[in-house]
């Protein structure tokens, strides 16, 4: 269905002569991926409101998608897979840190903060070869993942000095790219 839609739009865009036809794969994947980031977004968003944690989910997102832009990381196979992989991960850390003591202590979260910010930091830094991006696109691409890694650290201590609530969505949203660059590491360990 994704792939029908982007298809179509894409189509549309070539026959108004917006377009080339040779730009038209690249469009269907441009499109695949805006609509289903748009889906999982507003998915998490109804489901933040149901359960009544809009603002947490909004300061997570606000501060979790920039970083996960740029970085590294697990990222799922299918849509289908990263769509209910972002809503369980994201809603249900969430979730389970509004309704447990989890983070409740400002050194707990600190010392998360603190850890995720270093994994985050290594991970920006990191010169590994990708083979999907040519030499001069993985260069900026390191150089926006390690500006985008330092202005959201430095962004999430002065909202955490602020205003210590958001500082624990902020400290989630940290942990979870985090997490996701582990799982990326382990799996590609344990396939060679």
């Amino acid at each position: 269905m994704l792939n029908k839609v982007s298809t179509q739009l894409a189509y549309k865009l070539y026959i108004d002569k917006e377009i080339s036809k040779e730009e038209i794969e690249v469009f269907i994947y441009g499109f695949e991926i805006l609509i289903s980031t748009l889906c999982g977004v507003v998915s998490i968003l109804l489901f933040s409101e149901v359960l009544d944690i809009r603002n947490s989910v909004v300061i997570f997102l606000l501060n979790f998608m920039p970083i996960r832009m740029f970085l590294r990381g697990y990222h799922a196979k299918t849509y289908g897979s990263c769509f209910v992989i972002s809503n369980v991960s994201i809603v249900g850390l969430i979730y389970f840190q509004k309704t447990t003591l989890l983070l409740q202590n400002e050194y707990t979260c600190l010392i998360l903060w603190m850890i995720s910010g270093i994994i985050v930091l290594i991970s920006a830094c990191n010169k590994e070869q990708r083979n999907d991006l040519s030499i001069e696109k993985q260069v900026v691409n390191r150089r926006l993942a390690i500006i985008t890694s330092i202005i959201e650290l430095c962004l999430s201590l002065i909202i955490g000095v602020r205003w210590n609530d958001y500082f624990i969505q902020v400290t989630l949203s940290m942990l979870l790219v985090a997490m996701f660059i582990c799982i990326e590491r382990f799996i590609r360990l344990t396939e060679r």
